[in-house]
């Protein structure tokens, strides 16, 4: 629950925010090693930077504070990983691809929980890798082509029925 203090509200966003980006690296790391494969993450800007350079300040520290844990040099495997670029929105194709599909689970997700049809399931954009902490603090994870796993990792009945 957050806060209701304005300042402690934000240390606990900035907080979570920051946490959520180091596990979305580290699982990606671990996922990618795992096949064999290296990584290089890029990022969209939050903001336009059309006009100027920009620089996610909050994302190079988080970065570099998990570069010399021992976990990040052992899911590395003592390979080379390069920080994490933020390139203007919408100035590469894969990154429209990932906001097309990001935006379909997030819709899936919400019409399951108002238990409404959603027009385009999870099942038909082919093999995902769903992640997501759970209410506990404990990390869920698969790979599926079935859809969204509301079950297995929320406790919820899915209905991703096509309309």
């Amino acid at each position: 629950m957050l806060p209701k203090n304005l300042t402690e509200r934000s240390k606990h966003l900035k907080h979570q925010k920051e946490n959520m980006f180091s596990q979305s690296l580290l699982s990606s790391l671990q996922q990618m090693r795992n096949q064999n494969k290296s990584v290089k993450w890029i990022f969209d800007f939050k903001q336009d930077a059309t006009k100027k350079d920009r620089t996610e300040g909050w994302a190079s520290e988080t970065f570099l504070g998990l570069q010399y844990t021992n976990l990040f040099t052992w899911l590395s495997s003592g390979a080379t990983v390069l920080e994490p670029k933020f390139v203007q929105p919408g100035s590469h194709f894969l990154l429209e691809i990932a906001d097309f599909c990001s935006f379909w689970i997030a819709r899936e997700f919400g019409q399951n929980i108002k238990r409404v049809k959603v027009e385009l399931p999870s099942s038909q954009l082919g093999k995902v890798f769903f992640h997501a902490t759970k209410g506990d603090g404990n990390i869920e994870y698969i790979w599926t082509k079935e859809g969204m796993p509301l079950k297995r990792i929320y406790g919820v009945d899915g209905m991703s029925i096509v309309i």
